[in-house]
């Protein structure tokens, strides 16, 4: 059996290589997987997985490896699986192309043979079955790549930093974590709504936002609608994304230099949107790329208060006294300021709380997850 297409993602090359050349997040694409092992590193891996062609079901076990890799160009593989009286031997290549706007073209192809007797018990819907599997697979890799670049992602290392400051400050210890350039925006909050068929905000013309504020944050959102599209976007995606703490926010916006702004020591309005910017409501989340931080974080300082995933408590932060606990009781952290608040209040070591139900036109998130 042959099959072949062409798939054109919104995505860098690069990142779209990355992602089909890294096993874990390609397996959570591939259908009925139940396992993967690595045997070789960056060579050979090993899945397990439950697959149906018509009434039947086979259990495969499947060595997969790479035969030859032009990154980030073209790769080809070989998988040879086994189950109980059939086998399944495929080779399979992919050849990246550039496009216009950003796009990248993948065209991919499959040669497949299946012997035993799941070929013969099933061989008048093997065919089609088998090229309804392999075209859901590369749909739902363009799918994850897309909503996954549209996060885009930043990785603050591990280490110590300054949390807070004069006499409140003390040094805090973040593991390494990823936090995403830009808070949420309404294009990407309805896509969530879309999907899930979750509430929309309840300033929005029905379940879309105005065309012109797209790229603004989304607003009027609680700690519990963050919560949910955080879990939405741990499904599509393969990755657990989840709200920062407070510490990753304000390490984010600070870095380790003890800082007093992400663009240094003097505040100043025109690198945010603050009530001295004058600008009188929320800005696209890239405005004001001279405000970022030292991490190439934007947007961390006014726009929006954004929701972490902590809850209210005395300082020093300490993640493990229970105020990371989601199902605890009690108000929330808010962090950055907004477009709303005056410059005492556009500060990194600034904290607010909220009851977790709490909607406010000012009021947004962006997402983070673990390294």
């Amino acid at each position: 059996m042959h099959f072949e297409g062409v798939v054109t993602i919104k995505a860098p090359r690069e990142r779209v290589w990355r992602f089909l050349t890294d096993p874990y997040a390609v397996s959570q694409c591939a259908p009925g997987l139940e396992s993967l092992e690595i045997i070789e590193p960056n060579h050979k891996f090993r899945a397990v997985a439950s697959v149906g062609l018509g009434t039947v079901r086979a259990r495969f076990t499947g060595d997969v490896e790479w035969l030859d890799i032009d990154p980030p160009k073209r790769a080809s593989m070989k998988v040879h699986g086994v189950a109980p009286g059939s086998a399944v031997d495929a080779t399979s290549e992919m050849v990246l192309s550039d496009g216009a706007n950003g796009v990248t073209e993948m065209r991919w192809s499959v040669d497949m043979t299946i012997v035993g007797t799941i070929a013969s018990t099933a061989a008048r819907v093997m065919g089609g079955v088998t090229q309804k599997l392999t075209g859901a697979f590369f749909d739902c890799v363009k799918k994850r790549i897309e909503v996954e670049v549209a996060a885009e992602m930043v990785l603050i290392p591990e280490g110590p930093f300054v949390m807070g400051e004069g006499q409140a400050s003390t040094t805090v210890h973040v593991p390494a974590f990823y936090i995403a350039r830009h808070p949420v925006t309404n294009a990407d909050y309805a896509a969530f709504v879309a999907a899930t068929n979750y509430r929309p905000p309840p300033h929005w013309p029905g379940e879309q936002p105005p065309e012109a504020l797209s790229r603004h944050p989304v607003v009027n959102v609680s700690w519990h609608d963050a919560l949910a599209y955080c879990h939405w976007l741990s499904a599509t995606t393969g990755y657990r994304y989840r709200l920062p703490t407070e510490a990753e926010w304000e390490k984010a916006a600070r870095g380790t230099d003890g800082r007093a702004y992400p663009w240094g020591n003097d505040f100043d309005p025109s690198l945010c949107n603050s009530r001295e910017s004058g600008l009188g409501g929320t800005t696209p989340v890239d405005y004001h790329a001279r405000g970022t931080g030292p991490y190439g974080v934007m947007d961390m300082l006014g726009n929006v208060w954004e929701w972490c995933s902590s809850l209210y408590a005395d300082v020093p932060y300490r993640a493990d006294d229970g105020r990371e606990d989601l199902a605890a009781a009690g108000g929330r952290v808010l962090r950055g300021g907004s477009w709303l608040d005056p410059a005492e209040n556009i500060r990194p070591t600034r904290r607010l709380a909220a009851s977790p139900e709490f909607l406010a036109p000012n009021i947004g998130f962006r997402v983070a997850r673990g390294a």
